[in-house]
């Protein structure tokens, strides 16, 4: 009997001399990492730890690359590119609908009187403010104008766009061959066709014929005018008449109108500057003087004549009187 308890009690301490070298093997033959986490559910999660050998805990914060919705992310500004923003003045504005704030950002057109205006934000585009520019303005997309001009009061260049007019650009190139009595043919010298050209290569400067057609043309224009204008004057007026001679030795006759205007300033009118055929005696003098008071209708609005001191000034002005 002692001796059946003695073996149990052996073959026990064996088992557990067994299970304890087993256990100490085990620990110090690996290194065993073990992760452990909570439940899943997305309301109670809660980090992540990482348990060692040694005993040293490390957490892992879930939240580290998480980015809050609420945060403002900075913004960068496209650069504006293109050519149509030089006509346009942008501004942003706030919109009130039901008690949200809503930011907008708008464009106004730059020219003189115009009063368009128009959503700008990226996402509208530019062409319709180009469809704008080019039916109210006639500035086509590519060939846009600029023109500088001097601010005296801040002494820099502004610069603005402008609206080319071949038309325009004409009359004032034959105004100029009025104004400073240049000769038709003028348009076909080389050096200020070249001159022209450096300017504007495309400018269509027109022949010497059809420059002394548009001339009389602008006289026909003035002339119907002035014709209006004068049927307005409610005042007296004067006249002087005078003769020209040429360096051919032909003689024209000119006559010059004056009044006062309503604004009381003096006013005075070539109209009259005709070739006087022959020899300029009295008779024909008075003749063509009367024609062109008749051809003006201001006849009855006459209150004086001024002549020179020529004897042939004398007849005229009796022949005048006689026939008022």
């Amino acid at each position: 009997m002692y001796s059946l308890s003695l073996v149990l009690i052996v073959n026990h301490f064996l088992i557990f001399l067994k299970s304890q070298s087993a256990a100490s093997g085990s620990a110090s033959g690996s290194h065993h990492v073990g992760v452990t986490a909570s439940s899943s559910t997305p309301e109670s999660a809660v980090p992540p730890t990482i348990a060692t050998g040694t005993s040293q805990t490390i957490e892992i914060d879930a939240d580290v690359n998480r980015v809050d919705d609420n945060d403002e992310r900075p913004v960068k500004r496209k650069k504006l590119t293109s050519e149509v923003w030089q006509y346009f003045n942008k501004e942003k504005v706030s919109i009130d609908e039901n008690g949200k704030i809503y930011k907008q950002e708008w464009a106004h057109c730059k020219f003189k009187n115009c009063t368009y205006k128009g959503r700008c934000e990226s996402a509208t585009g530019t062409s319709g403010f180009w469809s704008h520019l080019k039916l109210h303005h006639s500035v086509v997309k590519g060939q846009q104008q600029l023109k500088a001009q001097k601010d005296q009061e801040k002494g820099i260049n502004v610069v603005e766009p402008y609206k080319y007019d071949e038309e325009a650009s004409l009359r004032k190139l034959y105004v100029a061959i009025i104004m400073h009595e240049y000769p038709f043919n003028m348009v076909g010298h080389e050096y200020f066709r070249d001159f022209i050209t450096s300017l504007r290569p495309n400018f269509p400067l027109k022949s010497r014929v059809t420059v002394r057609k548009e001339i009389l043309s602008i006289y026909m224009q003035e002339r119907d005018k002035l014709y209006e204008y004068l049927k307005t004057v409610k005042c007296r007026i004067s006249a002087t008449m005078d003769m020209w001679t040429s360096n051919q030795n032909k003689g024209y006759m000119c006559i010059t109108l004056h009044w006062v205007d309503d604004d009381w300033c003096i006013q005075k009118r070539i109209v009259t500057f005709s070739h006087v055929e022959g020899r300029h005696t009295g008779v024909r003098l008075s003749e063509g003087f009367t024609t062109s008071m008749l051809r003006w209708f201001v006849e009855k609005k006459m209150f004086s004549l001024t002549l020179d001191n020529a004897s042939a000034n004398d007849v005229a002005v009796k022949d005048i009187i006689c026939c008022c």
